[in-house]
């Protein structure tokens, strides 16, 4: 079998993709103009490369098509900011696909809301390093890019309403200043109404060991990751009880324990295992 994935390289830095695709069967391109083979299947990840995906399935009109849709949120339906991708015409793309594959619960729920296509559940990998300087550098972390959420402003306020210190990296840094400031934290923080993993920084941060914190919202997917290995709220004010409870009295994790649960369920290979099983299945159907 031979795979021909359409895939952008991902923040904060060119080189890291989701996930590496370190296999023989597949070869991962952004411009399928570049390919100079007739793939077995043709896997697209997400609404990024949704106009090289219409290239590549009009050149190989025979060849299956599988989605991997990262997400399909409220505000880009209802307050979509300016240039924002047409989630329309990827909505009719969708629907050419054999499979789409979501990866959380609520991104299966909203692919059915927006579209009404089924979709099947597959878990993101987690870029996740090893680190020499993980330490309590007294300041709470939260990564996330600025978005048209409706609880975007919540940690920042809450922050300055406690007068706890903090950090805001907005993906607007290098990979050594990003990854530098996840291990420094003294936990992380994913306080969006809407995400569909969560941000996979949660999974980064708990790595290293930090402990985190994030919206119980039936539309924050990070409770697909950290289940109840994470802390919840559901309030403003659940978050700023949470904050200050969370910066008083620390709970250390165990290290070992982080790091095995991380590894077992979020490298690379797990994810790309769990695609092949779904793409084996698909041609022994055929």
């Amino acid at each position: 079998m031979k795979v021909l994935v359409l895939s952008k390289l991902s923040l904060p830095e060119a080189k890291r993709t989701i996930p590496d695709w370190d296999v023989d069967w597949v070869t991962v391109a952004e411009d399928p103009s570049e390919v100079n083979f007739t793939p077995d299947a043709i896997v697209s990840m997400g609404v990024g490369v949704m106009e090289q995906t219409y290239k590549a399935i009009e050149r190989w009109s025979s060849v299956p098509l599988f989605c991997y849709n990262w997400d399909t949120y409220e505000w880009v339906w209802n307050n979509p900011r300016p240039g924002e991708y047409d989630y329309h015409r990827y909505g009719e793309l969708l629907k050419q696909a054999k499979e789409i594959w979501v990866p959380s619960a609520c991104t299966k729920r909203r692919t059915h809301q927006w579209w009404n296509l089924p979709s099947k559940v597959i878990l993101s990998s987690c870029p996740y390093w090893d680190y020499e300087n993980v330490r309590d550098g007294g300041y709470v972390f939260c990564s996330l890019r600025e978005i048209p959420d409706r609880q975007w402003d919540w940690f920042e306020a809450a922050c300055k309403s406690l007068g706890l210190p903090y950090k805001m990296s907005n993906h607007e840094c290098s990979l050594e200043e990003y990854q530098d400031l996840v291990a420094g934290c003294k936990f992380i923080v994913s306080h969006l109404y809407e995400a569909s993993t969560g941000g996979l920084t949660l999974l980064e941060a708990y790595y290293l060991g930090k402990p985190c914190l994030l919206s119980n919202s039936d539309w924050n997917g990070g409770v697909d990751y950290l289940e109840d290995r994470a802390r919840y709220f559901g309030s403003y004010n659940g978050l700023k009880f949470n904050l200050m409870d969370m910066w008083e009295n620390p709970l250390p994790l165990s290290r070992d324990q982080t790091i095995t649960y991380v590894k077992e369920h979020f490298s690379s290979a797990v994810m790309i295992s769990k695609i092949k099983e779904r793409l084996d299945a698909y041609f022994t159907r055929a």
